[in-house]
C-alpha cells in the first residue's frame, strides 16, 4: 500500500515538476486574450499595446508576449468551448476576458479545473472562486452603491429603472434598488427588456405614467442599451440616464448618436488623470490607433502589465507562484491609477468616478471643473490628499482626524489652539468658571457669522449639543458630552428630556454649561469637533439635506466651493469669516487619494504641496528610499505620534492576578525589539501613558530585565517557566495590531518561557493589548486624564492610592502640581502595581514642498492651513 501511495505522489510531483520547466523553458510567454465583438470596446486593443511594449523592451525574464485570441460573442457556451480550447494548449500562461459575467463564470469553471490563470473583470469569486481566478474591477455591491450614491448627492431621488432580463443585469438592478432605497430614493416604476424586443415605446410609456421622475437607471450591455436610450429620447424624454459600466465605451456614441446625450456612466479610468503612467499611455494608444482608450483599453494593458510585474517579481513563469504573488502584494499601481489586491482573488482600482455624455463624447471631472471656472491657479492654491472616506460633511459625525482638520477650515469651535499650542478664544471672545470648575460661561463673538452673514448664536451651540448627544445620532465622540450635567444618562436613555443637559443658552451671545464633575481642562475640551457649532436653523429647515453643497453654511475662513466625494473638494475664502487679514491661502485643494504610493508620486511630481500622515500615511516600504532621495530628505519629516500603546493585565484572572507574574511578563518585554524589527516605522519606546510631545510626559523607557523577569517567574512557584498556563493576549481587529500582538507573544515566550496565544475576546484575555489615541482636536492632547480616565473606570478601581490621586488630578490648575500628580499615579499603576505597561508612541511621517511657510508640527493637529503662506514656484 505504502509502496504505491509513493509511486502516485512521485508521479504527481513529477508532472507538476515537468509543468514547471516546460514553461520556465519555453521562449515565450502565452496568453489567451477572449474578448466579444457584440459588446465592442478597446480592450484588445489594450492588451496588443501591453504586450509589443513588453516585447520592445527585451520581453520579461528573457522571453517574448505572445497573444491567441477569441471571441465568445457573449455566450456562455462558446465561452465554456473556447475555454476547454485554452486548457488543451500546454503553452497558454494565463486567460484574459470573458468580460460578460455568466460568461466569465461558466469558463471560470474549466479555468479552475484545468487549473489555468484567469483574470476577468466578469469573474464572481464569490460565487466561484479559489485558486487561479481573479476578478479585475469594483464588486457588483460597490458599483451599485456608488451609483445609487451619485444618485443621491445630485437630487435625483425618483428613479425609474429599465433592466436587460438576463440573471445578472435583474441581480444587478436589484443591487442598484437596494441601495437607492436605503438612501430614500423612490422607485418610481422597474421594466425589464430583452434581445427581442424592437419597439422600446410601449415599456417606455407605461414606466413614465407611473409618476414624476427625475432620472432613469439603465442595467444592460450594448448595442441594445444604445438603442433603447434613443428611443427614450425620440419620445421627448430628457432627463439624465445612468448607466452601470457596461455603457463605459466610445461606441455608445455611434450607437445612440446625439441620444446619448446627458447620460451618465461610471469609471475607473479617467485618460486626462495627470499621472506619468497614465500620460505615457495615452500617447502611445493615441500614437499607435488615432483614438483616445477606453476604459477596457486600460484594463487590458494593466492587467497585462501586472502579469509581467509579478513574473519578475518571482523570477518565475509558475501559475502556482504568480496565483500566491498576486494574491499577496496588497497594492499596485497601473495606467487606471492604484489597486488594491486582496487575498480573495479581488483586483479593485481605487478611483471610481462619473462621466456624462456630452457634444458628441465623454466629459470627465476636470473638464467640468475648468467649464465651471474652478480651473487650479497653483500660484494661489494649497493642494493636499485626502483619503476616500468622505461620507459626510457634518464634522460631528466625523472620526478620521484628517477630514476633522480639512473641516476646521469650515467650521470653528468656541476655543482652539495658536502655534505654540497655547489655547486660544475662536469663536468665543472670552469665558470664566465658578463653582470649582463645575460651571463655565463664554462669550460669543458677535462679529461671527455663518458664510450667509447671519450671526453665530448661543442657541446654535445649544442645539448642535442637543442633537449630538441623542443616541439616534450616531455621533462617534458623543461620549465627550458626557462632561456635561446629565450627558451619560441622556445619551444611555435613562433620561429623556434634552431640555436637562448641561447647557443653556442666556442670550443670543451668552452660553453657560454646566458640567457632572468639576472639569479645569474643560475649555480645551471644547476645541473638539463635538462642540462645534452648527448652523441650527439650517439644520431645521433640512434635517436631511442641510450639507448638500447648494444649502451649506458654514463658520471658519472658508467655504466650500466645489465637492466630487471620490475626486476632489475645493474650498475658498469666506467673505463673511471674522477675521479676513489671518486668511493667507485663497484657495485650498484636497484630492481624495486612495492610498500612500498614490499620494507620494502626486508630491515627487509637484501635485500635491504636502503628504502630512494624518491625511494620508506615507508608505512605510518607501521610508528608506524617501530618506536617501537627494530631494525628497529635505523635505521629509518624522515626529512622534498621537498613539500610545501598552497592555493591560486583567488582574481578575489568575494567572496574572499575582502581581510577581505582572513583574515577570513586563520585565520580559523588549520594546526597542518590538519597535525595531516588528512594527519598523521610527516608534518611540516610553515607560508612560502620556505621549512624548504631552507637557505631562516624563520621559525615559521601561528597561528590559530578562534575568529579573526570570527570577520573579521563580518566585510566583515556575521555574524557567514549567508548568505555566497558557496566557491569552487581545488585539483590535486590524493587521498591525495583530502583527503587534504577534511579536508580543514570541518575544515573551523566548524570554521566559510562557506560551501565548491570540485572540480577539478582550474578557477572556489576561493580558489587552491597547492603544489610546488623542483625538486631533481637543482638549485630549493637553489633558493627562484622557490617558488615566479608562483606568481610573475600569478594573483598577480597587487600588484606593490610585482614585485618590486621580480625583486630586481632576481638580489640579497648578502645572508642578499636575506633572507630580502624573508621575504619582503611573508609578501606582506602573511600577508599585504592574497593572499597565507602557509600550511605544507611534510616529509620524510627513513630507512638506518648500513652497509652502509657516508649516509646524503640531501634535494636537489643529494646523491653521489659512495661517500657512505659498512662495512663488520657480519654473
Amino acid at each position: 500500500m505504502n509502496k504505491y501511495l509513493i509511486i502516485i505522489l512521485c508521479l504527481i510531483i513529477n508532472f507538476h515538476s515537468a509543468n514547471i520547466i516546460a514553461s520556465e523553458s519555453k521562449n515565450e510567454i502565452v496568453l489567451g486574450i477572449v474578448d466579444s465583438k457584440t459588446s465592442p470596446s478597446l480592450f484588445k486593443e489594450g492588451i496588443h499595446l501591453a504586450t509589443s511594449s513588453l516585447n520592445q523592451a527585451g520581453g520579461t525574464l528573457g522571453k517574448k508576449w505572445r497573444v491567441i485570441f477569441y471571441d465568445d460573442e457573449n455566450s456562455p457556451k462558446k465561452g465554456q468551448a473556447i475555454a476547454e480550447t485554452l486548457c488543451s494548449n500546454p503553452d497558454i500562461f494565463a486567460i484574459i476576458g470573458h468580460r460578460h459575467p455568466e460568461v466569465a463564470l461558466s469558463a471560470s469553471i474549466v479555468y479552475k479545473d484545468e487549473k489555468k490563470l484567469f483574470i476577468s473583470p466578469g469573474a464572481d469569486i464569490n460565487l466561484y472562486g479559489g485558486t487561479y481566478l481573479f476578478r479585475h474591477g469594483p464588486g457588483d455591491k460597490t458599483k451599485a452603491s456608488k451609483i445609487a450614491s451619485y444618485a443621491y448627492e445630485n437630487n435625483y431621488h425618483k428613479v425609474i429603472i429599465f433592466n436587460y432580463f438576463d440573471a445578472y443585469e435583474k441581480v444587478f438592478a436589484d443591487l442598484f434598488a437596494k441601495q437607492a432605497n436605503d438612501k430614500n430614493i423612490n422607485i418610481v416604476s422597474r421594466k425589464s427588456f430583452s434581445s427581442w424586443d424592437q419597439n422600446f415605446a410601449p415599456m417606455i410609456s407605461d414606466a413614465v405614467n407611473c409618476g414624476p421622475f427625475d432620472a432613469i437607471f439603465l442595467s444592460g450591455s450594448l448595442p441594445l442599451s444604445g438603442y433603447l436610450i434613443q428611443q427614450i429620447r425620440e419620445m421627448g424624454i430628457m432627463v439624465p440616464i445612468l448607466g452601470s459600466d457596461n455603457l463605459d465605451s466610445s461606441s455608445l456614441s455611434i450607437i445612440a448618436g446625439k441620444a446619448a446625450e446627458n447620460t451618465i456612466v461610471p469609471t475607473i479610468f479617467d485618460p486626462t488623470n495627470p499621472i506619468k503612467k497614465t500620460e505615457y499611455f495615452v500617447d502611445e494608444f493615441q500614437s499607435k490607433y488615432g483614438m483616445v482608450p477606453d476604459t477596457w483599453a486600460a484594463m487590458g494593458f494593466d492587467t497585462v502589465k501586472l502579469l509581467a510585474d509579478m513574473i519578475e517579481k518571482s523570477q518565475s513563469c509558475d501559475p502556482v507562484v504568480i496565483d500566491n504573488n498576486l494574491r499577496f502584494q496588497k497594492q499596485w499601481e497601473g495606467v487606471v491609477g492604484a489597486y488594491s489586491l486582496l487575498q480573495n482573488g479581488m483586483i479593485i482600482p481605487q478611483s471610481y468616478f462619473f462621466k456624462r455624455f456630452r457634444n458628441g463624447g465623454f466629459e470627465f471631472p476636470k473638464r467640468i471643473i475648468k467649464e465651471d471656472q474652478f480651473e487650479l491657479i497653483r500660484e494661489f492654491t494649497l493642494c493636499l490628499p485626502v483619503q476616500p472616506e468622505i461620507k459626510t460633511l457634518d464634522p460631528s459625525l466625523v472620526k478620521n482626524p484628517g477630514l476633522q482638520n480639512m473641516f476646521n477650515l469650515i467650521f470653528l469651535g468656541l476655543t482652539g489652539f495658536d502655534r505654540k499650542n497655547k489655547l486660544i478664544p475662536m469663536l468665543a471672545s472670552s469665558w470664566d468658571h465658578k463653582d470649582n470648575f463645575k460651571m463655565y460661561t463664554f462669550q460669543i463673538r458677535k462679529e461671527a457669522r455663518w458664510s450667509d452673514h447671519t450671526p453665530v448664536t448661543a442657541n446654535d451651540i445649544v442645539e448642535t449639543l442637543k442633537r449630538n448627544i441623542q443616541n439616534s445620532s450616531s455621533c462617534p465622540y458623543a461620549r465627550l458630552l458626557y462632561a456635561l450635567k446629565n450627558g451619560q444618562a441622556i445619551h444611555t436613555g435613562k433620561m429623556k428630556q434634552l431640555s436637562d443637559l448641561g447647557v443653556v443658552a442666556k442670550d443670543n451671545f451668552t452660553v453657560e454649561f454646566i458640567l457632572e464633575r468639576p472639569l479645569a481642562y474643560f475649555p480645551e475640551l471644547l476645541s473638539h469637533p463635538v462642540f462645534w457649532p452648527l448652523p441650527s436653523k439650517l439644520i431645521k429647515d433640512k434635517p436631511d439635506n442641510w450639507t448638500l453643497l447648494k444649502n451649506i453654511t458654514t463658520s471658519g475662513p472658508y467655504k466650500l466651493c466645489f465637492y466630487e466625494p471620490d475626486y476632489l473638494l475645493i474650498f475658498r475664502k469666506n467673505e463673511a469669516f471674522f477675521n479676513q487679514q489671518d486668511i493667507n491661502i485663497p484657495e485650498v485643494r484636497f484630492y481624495v487619494i486612495p492610498d500612500g504610493i498614490l499620494g507620494l508620486d502626486h508630491f515627487v511630481n509637484n501635485k500635491l504641496d504636502a503628504l502630512p500622515q494624518y491625511l494620508l500615511q506615507v508608505p512605510k516600504d518607501q521610508l528608506p528610499l524617501i530618506r536617501s532621495h537627494p530631494r525628497l530628505r529635505k523635505e521629509y519629516n518624522q515626529f512622534v505620534g498621537d498613539t500610545i500603546y501598552s497592555i493591560n493585565f486583567n488582574i481578575h484572572l489568575p494567572p496574572v492576578d499575582d502581581k510577581l507574574i505582572r513583574q515577570a511578563i513586563m520585565a520580559s518585554i523588549d520594546t526597542n525589539r518590538l519597535t525595531s524589527i516588528i512594527t519598523g516605522r521610527g516608534e518611540y519606546p516610553v515607560c508612560t501613558l502620556v505621549p512624548p510631545n504631552n507637557p505631562a510626559n516624563l520621559g525615559g523607557c521601561l528597561r528590559f530585565k530578562p534575568k529579573e523577569a526570570k527570577k520573579r517567574l521563580n518566585e510566583a512557584g515556575y521555574p524557567g517557566g514549567l508548568f505555566f498556563p497558557k496566557l491569552l493576549i487581545s488585539y483590535e481587529d486590524s493587521e498591525e495590531d495583530h502583527k503587534i500582538a504577534k511579536g508580543l507573544a514570541k518575544i515573551i515566550h523566548k524570554n521566559i518561557n510562557v506560551h501565548v496565544q491570540l485572540t480577539e475576546n478582550k474578557n477572556q484575555a489576561h493580558i489587552n493589548l491597547v492603544k489610546r489615541k488623542a483625538s486631533y482636536y481637543s482638549g485630549e492632547y493637553f489633558d493627562h486624564l484622557f490617558y488615566l480616565d479608562p483606568l481610573h473606570e475600569g478594573l483598577f478601581k480597587s487600588y484606593n492610592e490610585f482614585q485618590e490621586t486621580y480625583k486630586q488630578l481632576m481638580l489640579e490648575k497648578n502645572a508642578q502640581k499636575v506633572l507630580y500628580l502624573i508621575k504619582k499615579a503611573e508609578n501606582i499603576l506602573i511600577n508599585k502595581e504592574a497593572v499597565v505597561m507602557p509600550l511605544f508612541v507611534t510616529c509620524q511621517h510627513t513630507l512638506i514642498h518648500p513652497r509652502v511657510i509657516g508649516w509646524k508640527n503640531r501634535f494636537q493637529g489643529q494646523h491653521h492651513l489659512w495661517q500657512w503662506s505659498l512662495r512663488k514656484i520657480k519654473n
